[in-house]
């Protein structure tokens, strides 16, 4: 299963043909966009490798959604929600996120509220019986262009295509952040090397780290 907000694409896709062999379809965000739109619920559930590169949000109440966005329009169309997660049946998977705040924890916010299983999608995905996580903790910046492959789906590719190497996941992502680094440094400039270690900073893994595809 894979879901992404239009304008990212191109950056779906990298991760995508990393995932497995035969690449999962990708599902576009504003649903306007499928033909015949699946139903998210049914398609998460049963799902073994799962990533979602999606808009994120860091205030109260929209972190508890990952928005949409067509390349057309402003509207960011709330996609995934917590909600939804909590109605799926997610034994077993591997789950990645190329979306801002997707592991973000602390509130930032004491009158907001706590994160919990009902407004976070992370800790909704480990509650609902996920065995790892990968989700960054800030903004996770996605290269449009002139690569789709940098940044943050950029690492998260590696890490399926570590993972595929039947490697355990905190491993696999310990390598992965490894050769994304120098990758990334052996092909950008100096302006981008603080977004380069911020993308592998603040990747993070919850779950089993000793836990296999």
């Amino acid at each position: 299963f894979e879901e992404c907000a239009a304008e990212f694409i191109d950056a779906a896709k990298v991760v995508s043909a990393a995932m497995s062999a035969t690449a999962p379809r990708i599902l576009q965000s504003p649903p306007a966009k499928l033909k015949g739109p699946p139903d998210v619920i049914t398609a998460l559930t049963g799902s073994g490798r799962v990533h979602v590169l999606l808009h994120g949000a860091n205030f109260s109440p929209d972190w508890a959604y990952l928005f949409g966005k067509s390349a057309s329009s402003k509207e960011y169309p709330r996609a995934l929600s917590a909600r939804q997660i909590d109605l799926c049946d997610l034994r077993g998977a591997v789950i990645t996120f190329s979306s801002c705040y997707a592991a973000m924890l602390d509130s930032g916010d004491s009158e907001a509220g706590r994160r919990s299983e009902t407004n976070q999608v992370a800790l909704a995905c480990l509650g609902h019986g996920a065995k790892c996580v990968v989700a960054a903790t800030r903004s996770n910046w996605i290269a449009l262009s002139p690569s789709p492959d940098g940044f943050g789906p950029g690492l998260i590719a590696e890490l399926w295509r570590q993972l595929r190497k039947r490697k355990q996941i905190g491993a696999a992502f310990r390598d992965a952040r490894v050769a994304y680094v120098k990758k990334a440094l052996s092909e950008s400039g100096a302006e981008d090397r603080p977004y380069i270690f911020k993308t592998a900073l603040q990747m993070q893994l919850y779950g089993n780290p000793e836990a296999r595809l």
